[in-house]
């Protein structure tokens, strides 16, 4: 792509294994069926008996693509895409998801991670204002002057980021307890109207069963769109720096 230009597209993956996984040990439910069965709480006269283990797994695929030009006159431009997904069926880091729903059926819970983001593009740009000692303008300034007006430099990055996951949650219709139940998913749920994150006329709705069809962390929040701007000066090895956020 010349002597400016730089292009890079790569495979990023990870996986990890006896992660921490934790259920209610004691709860009604069983593995061909989302009743919750009475005869299968196996102490009764406890109500909760928690079960920790080290057997939990989670992955993450991306694709990360990268470009990068450095234009004339000190512009420089970089773009970064990365569409990624991230599935888990173990708790997650710094307190998200609570219990596996189902005692009976625990690979049931597999599905995307609370962190999970499908995509997002991140923009920069640098300028290098020509102004001081050496540059296009004001090349012959006063030192004093110089270290003033010159080594200033405008940039500017820009994030364009899909939400996290979310779920949606129902009442507890069960015996058991401390458990994550989810609300029955009857549609897709991710089609959404300009200003609501859900359709009104096709939600996830509780139909008052027991335990919930519904894998963990199925829709996704409203995506963000960050601006920062930078203006920076050179002060021998030290950075003088102004930040404006919209």
């Amino acid at each position: 792509m010349g002597e400016r230009n730089l292009i890079e597209v790569a495979y990023v993956g990870n996986q990890a294994h006896k992660l921490n996984s934790r259920w209610d040990a004691n709860d009604c439910s069983v593995a061909d069926s989302l009743a919750c069965v009475p005869s299968a709480v196996r102490w009764s006269q406890y109500p909760f008996v928690l079960f920790s283990t080290n057997d939990g797994n989670s992955n993450y695929h991306a694709l990360v693509a990268k470009f990068h030009r450095q234009f004339s006159r000190g512009f420089s431009f970089l773009a970064n895409y990365t569409w990624s997904k991230s599935l888990s069926n173990s708790m997650e880091s710094g307190g998200a998801g609570t219990l596996v729903q189902r005692a009976a059926c625990r690979r049931c819970d597999k599905g995307l991670a609370a962190y999970n983001v499908p995509q997002r593009f991140v923009v920069s740009l640098v300028w290098d204002l020509p102004f001081g000692q050496g540059q296009r303008f004001l090349s012959n300034i006063n030192p004093v002057l110089d270290h003033i007006l010159g080594g200033w430099a405008v940039s500017t990055i820009t994030t364009f980021s899909q939400g996290n996951s979310f779920e949606v949650n129902s009442p507890n219709v069960t015996s058991a307890i401390f458990s994550d139940f989810r609300a029955d998913r009857l549609c897709d749920g991710r089609k959404s109207l300009s200003n609501r994150d859900l359709r009104k006329k096709r939600p996830l709705l509780d139909r008052l069963k027991l335990l919930s069809n519904s894998r963990q962390w199925i829709l996704w929040q409203l995506g963000i769109w960050d601006t920062l701007r930078t203006w920076s000066q050179q002060l021998g090895h030290r950075n003088r720096k102004k930040h404006h956020r919209s």
